[in-house]
């Protein structure tokens, strides 16, 4: 069991979870999970509830200890920590809580996920080997910039962020408390915090995201934009 330091809110991401979970429940309409059938449950929205008051008993720092260090899928995931093969609803209920917490599970696939590097110091940084960094690029963790990312000159990458794969960061950006996913670009004095960006968005030059902030993908925020 590994060590846990302190992570962020894992109320963050919330509104983002519940759509991703629910198409993903959608998608495997009809498939058997611990015996039972998605379909067979009395609607998608009331299926989708009773999982997420499952979800709400999921402790995230013991969820985050059980995982395995390598990706994992979320129904390998489930069945050691409910201790059996999970039902249709637990599935969905720990796929809930693995969507919702991208500060200590990242996505790497349909239905897979790898827990966050985060382990012994509230302050660690984790930077993957191919992620290219400028001179003079502020970090602070904990923080998690991913394969291929670029941060550039003047930068700063706050605590409690994560920058995704194939990112890009522009001069004198700042991320605070905030998660990009892949493919998307922060311009130059842009300033995003406690935001959730899908993929392939793009922020604008001097514009500011605050929380509470979840966009879907291939969103734009123009030039000197405040939200």
């Amino acid at each position: 069991m590994r060590d846990r330091a302190h992570a962020a809110p894992a109320a963050l991401g919330q509104g983002a979870a519940q759509v991703g979970v629910a198409e993903e429940a959608a998608d495997r309409s009809g498939d058997v999970v611990g015996g039972e059938r998605i379909e067979e449950q009395p609607g998608i929205a009331d299926f989708m509830a009773r999982a997420q008051h499952v979800a709400d008993t999921i402790e995230l720092d013991f969820l985050w200890e059980c995982s395995p260090q390598d990706e994992f899928s979320y129904e390998t995931l489930a069945r050691d920590y409910f201790g059996h093969a999970p039902s249709a609803r637990e599935a969905a209920a720990l796929l809930t809580r693995l969507h919702g917490a991208p500060m200590y599970f990242y996505k790497k696939g349909r239905g897979r996920y790898k827990a966050a590097p985060f382990a012994s110091s509230a302050s660690q940084t984790h930077v993957s080997p191919g992620a290219r960094l400028d001179e003079g690029v502020t970090l602070e963790g904990p923080c998690f910039i991913d394969e291929g990312a670029t941060v550039k000159h003047g930068a700063r990458i706050g605590p409690y962020s994560v920058i995704g794969r194939q990112c890009w960061v522009e001069e004198h950006a700042t991320i605070e408390r905030a998660i990009l996913w892949p493919n998307s670009r922060i311009s130059q004095e842009a300033v995003v915090r406690g935001a959730i960006l899908g993929r392939h968005c793009h922020i604008g030059r001097n514009a500011v995201l605050r929380s509470p902030s979840v966009l879907g993908d291939k969103t734009v925020i123009t030039d000197f934009s405040h939200f």
